[in-house]
């Protein structure tokens, strides 16, 4: 549960952003997210000789760890941020893809000393080390999209109604396409975890794609702090020619973006070879099941 004192802190520095020039949800969210994520670098990846993990913090990029950075002085921290940090990260995207590619595409907009103080100053409120109070956090934070980005975030009755029908398994390789923030994903996962047949942990595949790639640094933190270690989230256009070899599942939970413009030379010739068969059907009749969705337990 979040509670009405972080409700009202996230508000204030949703405020703060209007009040800077920063007004698009998604972009308040993506800033957020970034330096969130910059707090769980150095929790998660210490810097210990002798560690399986990669070593980012060695030299002169000792002094981007959270603990340094946020004890500068704000003008001089914002500086960091804008002129190291982010090419930092972006190398580490490259030299280390399994670990930090959601890094990749990596921007940084916040331009003010006192909105980056303010942001800091919430990011150490959030208990990130407990699974079900970040996780509370990050989704009402989340919530802050809905109604304006409709196609990247999916309504939480119909991503429940979706996992009740389809029932996802522990064995189950699941893989949302369109993963967008991964409502779907976590969905599925924590559905596995309450049923509990056959052990309380998933052991298929979760994975996603996301032709977006700014989006995945907010689907990682999304699951990760929701309790789902490292995910695997890809960005790859599940259209395109880059899509032909995606990997087979048992499972596919994805609510495709509908609307929009999509530029025919960039589809894969599978999804070319498809709508080219529909075209020339005389009739294309497409079905809509009315779901009662009372009848599964949810609301609305």
């Amino acid at each position: 549960m979040i509670t009405a004192e972080m409700k009202r802190k996230i508000d204030q520095v949703w405020s703060s952003f209007w009040a800077a020039g920063i007004s698009n949800p998604l972009e308040v969210i993506e800033q957020i997210t970034y330096l969130v994520h910059l707090r769980r670098l150095e929790e998660l990846y210490p810097g210990t000789d002798g560690s399986a993990q990669p070593l980012i913090y060695q030299g002169a990029t000792e002094r981007l760890r959270w603990s340094k950075l946020t004890n500068e002085a704000p003008q001089r921290m914002l500086a960091l941020i804008c002129d190291d940090v982010v090419a930092w990260l972006r190398d580490l995207s490259y030299r280390f893809p399994d670990h930090f590619s959601q890094f990749k595409s990596v921007r940084f907009t916040i331009t003010t000393p006192s909105l980056l103080m303010k942001v800091v100053e919430f990011v150490n409120d959030i208990a990130v080390s407990e699974a079900g109070t970040a996780g509370a956090v990050y989704e009402h934070l989340l919530g802050k999209m809905d109604g304006s980005s409709g196609d990247l975030r999916t309504p939480r009755d119909i991503v429940e109604l979706l996992v009740q029908i389809t029932r996802p398994g522990r064995a189950d390789d699941i893989c949302d396409p369109f993963c967008g923030t991964g409502e779907l994903l976590l969905a599925a996962r924590q559905f596995v975890e309450r049923s509990g047949v056959g052990g309380a942990s998933p052991e298929g595949v979760f994975r996603g794609f996301s032709a977006h790639s700014e989006l995945l640094p907010i689907a990682e933190m999304n699951l990760a702090l929701h309790g789902v270690a490292r995910p695997d989230l890809r960005s790859v256009d599940p259209l395109s020619r880059d899509a032909d070899d995606l990997g087979e599942y048992s499972l596919i939970l994805a609510n495709p973006p509908f609307g929009g413009h999509y530029d025919y030379d960039r589809l894969s010739d599978e999804v070319c070879s498809t709508c080219i068969k529909l075209v020339r059907r005389s009739h294309v009749q497409i079905a809509v099941a009315e779901v009662d969705v009372d009848g599964y337990g949810l609301d609305g």
